[in-house]
């Protein structure tokens, strides 16, 4: 592979990511990172 070839599909994927970021974060919607299990959340939220 030459480093074109590298850097067409370097630039595609950024592409095709921000797009798909762009998508998932529409209409106010957005995304939760957590590192707890749902269940350690419950707990959180219930006190």
């Amino acid at each position: 592979m030459n480093d074109s070839s590298s850097s067409s599909q370097t630039i595609g994927s950024t592409s095709h990511l921000i797009e798909t970021a762009k998508r998932l974060m529409a209409d106010d919607k957005g995304l939760l990172a957590m590192d707890e299990s749902v269940a350690t959340c419950n707990r959180r939220f219930a006190k």
